[in-house]
């Protein structure tokens, strides 16, 4: 069967048919989120959120011929949205991040500084 006959039967309900579909790409799949990400673990949690919303608006899909176009697009952009987040994220150390944890919250040296040089702007 092929791709194109897949994508139809999957716009009409089919989830084996969809299924199919996304195992037999699976691997370009999986370069091109890699390609965007670099980790194989934030691959894998994109191909998977792209791959419930692809599944969820399936009969959104007007020309099944272009069912694996559709399924990158939302592949890229879960990456770029996975990305974005992870920019927001700031990384404490370890010891940074018990002592806030304990309460022990302790201005850092340069924060001193740093607020001295925001007073003294125009």
């Amino acid at each position: 069967m092929t791709d194109e006959e897949l994508a139809r039967k999957a716009i009409s309900g089919n989830v084996a048919a969809f299924e199919s579909l996304l195992m037999a790409h699976y691997e370009k799949l999986y370069y091109t989120a890699m390609k965007y990400t670099n980790q194989h673990n934030d691959a894998l949690d994109a191909i998977q959120e792209a791959s419930c919303k692809a599944y969820l608006s399936i009969h959104k899909l007007n020309h099944p011929q272009y069912f694996m176009t559709w399924v990158t697009k939302i592949l890229i952009r879960e990456c770029y949205q996975l990305l974005q987040k992870q920019k927001k994220m700031i990384p404490f150390e370890d010891v940074d991040l018990f002592k806030k944890l304990e309460g022990n919250q302790e201005a850092p040296a340069h924060a001193s500084s740093l607020s001295a040089a925001i007073l003294d702007l125009d």
